[in-house]
């Protein structure tokens, strides 16, 4: 069974990477879930710290934040 986030249906900014992106595809990951074994990395510090020195990952990258940046 499934379990329904909050954060499901919240859109991850465009500049929210993982690797998995490159090897899978942007239609195989769902960066609205977090995961427990992936790194994310923010393209414009390249770090997994974002611009505003917050942490990057897809729960904390989103709406809200001052660097977001909708997908478009």
């Amino acid at each position: 069974m499934q379990w329904k986030s909050e954060l499901d249906d919240v859109p991850a900014c465009r500049c929210l990477k993982t690797k998995m992106l490159y090897v899978a595809g942007p239609e195989a990951v769902d960066l609205s879930v977090p995961s427990t074994t992936a790194q994310y990395w923010c393209v414009h510090t390249m770090r997994q710290i974002g611009p505003d020195d917050g942490l990057v990952t897809p729960d904390r990258c989103h709406q809200g934040r001052p660097c977001f940046e909708k997908l478009e």
